[in-house]
């Protein structure tokens, strides 16, 4: 009679063993899914910064007094916008 409670305790803790390792599988994959996502955001505010910054940038050289930033551009070429001057409106 003991034998046979033993086989059963040992069957059952063999299942258990297994269950487990099917358990941990698949937590290091919804781990390895929930980690990249997390990079993906991290890189997405990165992002933002740099946008930001870029922005920045470009509206304090949209003025012609920054020439050192006019020289950058010009040595790649490109040429920023000219705002239109205000339209003064007529007198009558």
């Amino acid at each position: 009679m003991t034998n046979w409670a033993a086989t059963v305790a040992a069957g059952l803790s063999l299942a258990l063993v297994i269950c487990n390792a099917v358990l941990v599988s698949g937590n290091q994959s919804t781990q390895a899914s929930v980690t990249q996502r997390q990079q993906f955001i991290n890189q997405g505010a990165d992002l933002v910064r740099i946008e930001q910054a870029i922005v920045r940038t470009a509206v304090a050289a949209a003025t012609p007094k920054d020439e050192a930033f006019n020289q950058l551009l010009a040595r790649y070429n490109i040429k920023p916008a000219v705002a239109a001057p205000a339209a003064v409106p007529e007198k009558k």
